[in-house]
């Protein structure tokens, strides 16, 4: 099957790692999509406040090292980083801060971790040099989701299964809705779209959890669909209703790869929105 020849680990061939100002930067497709600013805003960071970075590394063979693990990297059992980078390869982001304390004396380190370009990155950087800001967004990230899974509980005489319902269960089927399958092993590079039946299932496990938040993104699949009654294969992040290609376009196919529609596509509406009206009573 062809898809078996090309599903590959594609990071291999599209990024590179540099070490700018506190932060490790990973650049990935960096000869397409560049605006004015001479960034195609994919850029990831991952950098530190509270200290001066005194080495990185942005190569996790480098810094995991030959024949170990993540268990056991070369880099924490030597004590040091060796400053290299990555070139179409795999990224890592690893930093070092030589820091002494005195007795009693402590120390606060943030580590910060995002998808913004360089200019924008050190501005957030900044931002949290604030005293206190790590810990009121932390509070504010806590009681979104004490909040939200609330929601639906289910109380058994087992704890383990009560959390793996009340917690894991429910954050994970928000984490698969809003990545819509794209944080996976085949498209660990960039995808550049919504999957219209992965999004359209991934609707179906937070119904309960936020009505208002699937019935959104029920609005938006439908607006995915072409007269014909199939959906777009793919639906782009930034997709404008109605002033899209289709696959029977070849501009579509060459976007996207995507050469025709698939049957069950808009099929999986039928079942996701049955299950919104039973969860929400909207009609």
């Amino acid at each position: 099957y062809e898809q078996d020849q090309v599903n590959l680990q594609y990071t291999l061939f599209i990024t590179r790692t540099s070490f700018e100002g506190n932060k490790i930067l990973q650049h990935i497709n960096e000869n397409s999509g560049r605006d004015e600013t001479g960034s195609n805003h994919r850029e990831r960071f991952f950098g530190m406040v509270g200290a001066d970075v005194t080495a990185a590394c942005g190569n996790p063979d480098s810094f995991i090292g030959s024949y170990r693990t993540y268990s056991n990297p070369e880099a924490v059992e030597k004590g040091r980083l060796d400053g290299s980078m990555n070139y179409n390869s795999n990224s890592c982001g690893a930093l070092q801060s030589d820091i002494t304390l005195e007795p009693g004396q402590t120390a606060e380190l943030i580590y910060i971790l995002g998808q913004k370009d360089n200019r924008e990155a050190s501005a957030i950087l900044e931002e949290y040099k604030e005293k206190g800001r790590a810990d009121r967004e932390i509070a504010e990230l806590k009681s979104y989701w004490h909040s939200t899974l609330n929601r639906f509980q289910v109380e058994t005489p087992s704890e383990e299964f009560n959390n793996m319902i009340n917690v894991w269960n429910a954050f994970q089927c928000f984490i698969t809705f809003i990545w819509s399958r794209a944080a996976s092993f085949v498209y660990c590079g960039l995808r550049n779209g919504y999957g219209y039946r992965d999004t359209v299932q991934d609707i179906q496990g937070i119904i309960h959890l936020d009505p208002e938040t699937a019935a959104d993104k029920i609005r938006f699949m439908l607006s995915a669909q072409v007269d014909n009654g199939g959906g777009l294969p793919l639906v782009k992040f930034n997709h404008n209703a109605g002033h899209e290609n289709t696959p029977d376009d070849p501009e579509y196919v060459k976007e996207t790869g995507h050469p025709s529609y698939r049957a069950d596509d808009a099929l999986w509406l039928f079942p996701t929105i049955v299950k919104y009206i039973g969860e929400s009573g909207n009609k």
